[in-house]
């Protein structure tokens, strides 16, 4: 895969990292509200079109407002965005001990500023963007399949049922599609 392309997918990843670890800045969304899909048979084309509408439309309060409701606190959220809760209906549970030994083997050691488990999503797809960054293909479809792909789609749409944003619902939507494109690509990787 080109460079150019790596890049792109790392950027996907960093920005839908950023929309579920802290509300999103005005310019956050105009820079989301600004893109264009160059490549028109792109199956992420839709969806990043519905979340540009929203974006270009969204009110930073309001969705600020609408990530605290949705997100935050391990039990103040209306969603739950955590491996191991998707997996085995708890927090801190095996999920999180796999992952962590996980991380470890693969040189990703967690930042001691970082308040969030390293199960968050957020912080999982941020995990992605720096695999992705150093071309580290193994390693990222092992996190890939061992602790984003089992529960992801459940989350995106435990997420767009529950969100009254449409900016969240269009978010949701493509974070699925593309993590879809992603384990397509993934669980085709021959040990390159």
């Amino acid at each position: 895969m080109v460079a150019d392309e790596q890049l792109a997918r790392a950027d996907i990843y960093a920005i839908l990292a950023a929309g579920l670890r802290t509300p999103m800045t005005r310019q956050q969304f105009d820079w989301l509200a600004a893109l264009a899909t160059d490549v028109s048979e792109s199956p992420l084309k839709n969806s990043w079109e519905q979340l540009a509408k929203a974006a270009k439309m969204a009110d930073v309060e309001s969705e600020s407002e609408e990530f605290h409701r949705l997100f935050v606190g391990m039990s103040g959220g209306v969603l739950t965005p955590y491996a191991s809760w998707y997996v085995n209906g708890t927090m801190f549970s095996q999920a999180l001990v796999g992952l962590r030994t996980a991380l470890l083997s693969i040189g990703v050691a967690t930042p001691e500023q970082e308040s969030e488990p390293e199960d968050h999503l957020g912080y999982l797809l941020n995990v992605m963007q720096y695999l992705i960054s150093v071309q580290d293909n193994e390693s990222a479809k092992m996190i890939m399949d061992g602790y984003i792909h089992s529960w992801v789609q459940r989350f995106c749409s435990d997420l767009s049922r529950n969100s009254q944003s449409l900016f969240y619902r269009a978010f949701a939507n493509l974070l699925v599609k593309f993590l879809e494109v992603e384990s397509i690509y993934y669980f085709g990787l021959k040990n390159k």
